[in-house]
C-alpha cells in the first residue's frame, strides 16, 4: 500500500490489485492543503500535515471501507511535516 496527499485537501491509500493501483477513500476533514503524510511504523494508521493547523490521524474502518481521521488540534500555524515514534 502507498498513501499520498495533495494540495486539494485529499489523501488516498493506494492498493495494487489486478495489475493496477486502486485508490481508497480517506476522510481528512481539513480546509487547507495536505502537505505531508507518513504511515505509522505498524502500518495501521497514517498522519497528515496540513495548512489547517491540525494533524488528521487516519485509521481504517472496514465496515465502511474508508479511512477516517481523528484530529490533533494543538498547532497555532501550518504543520509542514509529520514523523512517528517507532512504537506508533
Amino acid at each position: 500500500k502507498i498513501v499520498t496527499c495533495s494540495h486539494d485537501r485529499n489523501a488516498f491509500v493506494w492498493t495494487f490489485t489486478d495489475n493496477e493501483w486502486k485508490p481508497s477513500l480517506s476522510i481528512l476533514r481539513i480546509n487547507r492543503a495536505a502537505l505531508d503524510v507518513k504511515w505509522s511504523p505498524d502500518g495501521t494508521k497514517f498522519a497528515v500535515a496540513s495548512g489547517a493547523k491540525v494533524v488528521p490521524v487516519c485509521h481504517y474502518e472496514s465496515h465502511n471501507d474508508w479511512w477516517i481521521s481523528k484530529m490533533i488540534k494543538k498547532h497555532k500555524s501550518t504543520v509542514t511535516s509529520v514523523a512517528w515514534h517507532p512504537n506508533s
